[in-house]
C-alpha cells in the first residue's frame, strides 16, 4: 500500500473557515472549531490508514503576525 503525507489546512476566506488538504477545498464551515473538528476526523481515519498526516490552523484575519498553530505533526 501506498503511504502518503497528507497536510490538512484550516483557514478563515470570506468570512468562513475552509478546510483544503493537498490543495483540494474539502469542505466550508462557519465556524473554526467545526472546520477542526471534521480535519480530525478525516485525519484519524486516514492514519488509520497507515498515511502520516498533518493539521494546520491558520490564524483569523487581522492576526497574519502570528505563526500557524500546527496541530497534528507527521509520525
Amino acid at each position: 500500500m501506498m503511504r502518503c503525507r497528507i497536510v490538512y489546512s484550516i483557514q478563515p476566506v470570506h468570512g468562513v473557515w475552509t478546510v483544503e488538504a493537498c490543495g483540494t477545498h474539502a469542505g466550508s464551515y462557519r465556524t473554526r472549531r467545526a472546520a477542526l473538528h471534521v480535519a480530525a476526523e478525516e485525519a484519524r481515519r486516514l492514519q488509520k490508514m497507515g498515511h502520516a498526516v498533518r493539521i494546520e490552523l491558520l490564524r483569523p484575519e487581522g492576526t497574519q503576525t502570528l505563526e500557524t498553530r500546527v496541530l497534528r505533526h507527521f509520525h
